[in-house]
């Protein structure tokens, strides 16, 4: 025992993927507290109806940002962490300018879109009046936020993981705590999303300034790099990630659709307490996408083995006592949020289990979009995303959350394991959990 316990500790000290992911997990602890809380405040305040509206608009605006960034964002990251290898600023730079400029016409184009349409979206297609005015403010939002995602992309590349998930995880879900507890009266959603809005400008800002004042990008000479070609490979990404987009999404649209925003307020919050069953996996992403990346281009394939498999050990180990916290007190946890939230009960203890098996499988979605195979990465997701959407079909209307629950859990474990599958049979990397004889 003591000589695994010094094993650990020798590894946690000498290896880049646990200082680097001990910084980002470190940091995604205090985010997801700040999450946490932020949630609780949000529904405490404004009850369960409201709650619901807040996240179906969310949905929308997440559906906007998305187009808005065009895959550009995996696409930066993947170019970043070549460059920067190699220290080639120009090309770097080259390629976080393009990719600023296409962003920016592009969300200013889509919040336009979405503030004009704000109306069809919210009485046609979820016959919900009220969603109106909150999509129109949080139109204002499109553009910072898909900024930001690129930002933190280049900072990701550049492996400056903590600023990256400061930025990303911390500045929002905080200030947004603070405004709901000082500033925001009871059922005031309306009053929140104004705020909301500048929180996102001055998170953007942030952003920016951490990559301004931690790296050499704005001191060098920017390489022009084509358009064309950077879209050439964003455009593929786009793809996938819409298709994940939908995956994550698709179970809070169908109950907008086929029940009430109390079922989609409590239901959300459901999904946001199981996702801290998987926070470490995007604390591990966050750590390693441009590691899977270097190996792949060093074509250090056994390394990268290694490496995936470790990964995956090293969050199921954290994760499971998550897993197993959750559902021993999951009553507990619903009622902090008000009574009305606790018939959330089953639907969460699903999602949890859901969550755990996107953890046990790894990072196979990043391995494979880091790895230049993208077209697996979107089989998978696609094959998963006919699941869910014909589950949520299916079972909403009837079943409500529970049926959400099982589709979407069905839906990210499907695409999962296929993702695992094509890993294995590419690569002959088992990066799965205990894939590597539990190997810390």
């Amino acid at each position: 025992m003591i000589n695994l316990i010094s094993k650990i500790i020798s590894k946690l000290s000498n290896s880049y993927l646990y200082k680097q992911s001990i910084i980002s997990l470190l940091i995604k602890v205090i985010g997801a507290i700040a999450t946490f809380g932020f949630n609780i405040l949000l529904a405490r305040k404004l009850g369960a109806e409201s709650t619901g509206i807040f996240f179906l608009s969310f949905t929308v605006l997440m559906i906007a940002v998305l187009l808005s960034r065009v895959g550009l964002d995996n696409t930066v990251l993947r170019e970043v962490s070549k460059y920067a290898l190699s220290e080639q600023w120009d090309k770097l730079k080259g390629v976080f300018s393009t990719a600023i400029r296409i962003t920016l016409l592009m969300s200013v184009l889509i919040s336009f879109s979405v503030y004009y349409f704000s109306d069809i979206i919210a009485n046609l297609f979820f016959d919900m009046p009220i969603m109106e005015q909150t999509l129109q403010l949080l139109a204002y939002a499109i553009v910072p936020f898909s900024l930001m995602f690129i930002v933190v992309s280049v900072l990701k590349g550049l492996k400056k993981i903590g600023e990256a998930t400061v930025a990303e995880s911390i500045i929002i879900p905080c200030i947004s705590i603070i405004v709901l507890y000082f500033i925001i009266k009871d059922n005031n959603l309306l009053s929140f999303l104004k705020y909301y809005i500048i929180i996102f400008y001055l998170a953007v800002g942030i952003a920016f300034y951490f990559l301004r004042s931690n790296t050499l990008l704005f001191s060098k000479k920017a390489k022009n790099y084509s358009v064309t070609q950077i879209l050439k490979s964003s455009m593929p990404l786009l793809l996938v990630a819409s298709m994940a987009l939908i995956n994550t999404w698709a179970d809070r649209i169908f109950l907008g659709i086929y029940s009430t925003p109390e079922d989609v307020g409590i239901y959300s919050i459901s999904v946001k307490i199981a996702l801290l069953v998987s926070f470490i996996l995007v604390a591990v992403n966050d750590a390693s996408s441009s590691k899977f990346a270097e190996l792949y281009h060093e074509n250090k394939i056994k390394e990268l083995s290694q490496y995936c498999i470790k990964s995956t050990n090293f969050m199921a180990v954290i994760s499971l006592p998550v897993l197993i916290l959750i559902i021993v007190f999951a009553e507990h946890i619903l009622g902090i949020f008000g009574e009305e939230f606790l018939t959330g009960y089953i639907a969460l203890i699903i999602l949890c289990a859901g969550q755990f098996i996107n953890v046990a499988t790894g990072s196979v979605g990043q391995i494979l979009a880091m790895t230049n195979r993208e077209n697996l990465l979107k089989k998978s997701i696609f094959i998963g995303l006919i699941s869910n959407i014909t589950l949520n079909y299916f079972l909403v209307p009837t079943y409500g959350m529970l049926g959400a629950a099982v589709a979407t859990s069905i839906g990210w474990s499907l695409t999962n394991i296929i993702a695992l599958n094509y890993i294995i049979k590419e690569f002959k990397i088992r990066a799965h959990f205990l894939g590597g004889y539990f190997k810390i």
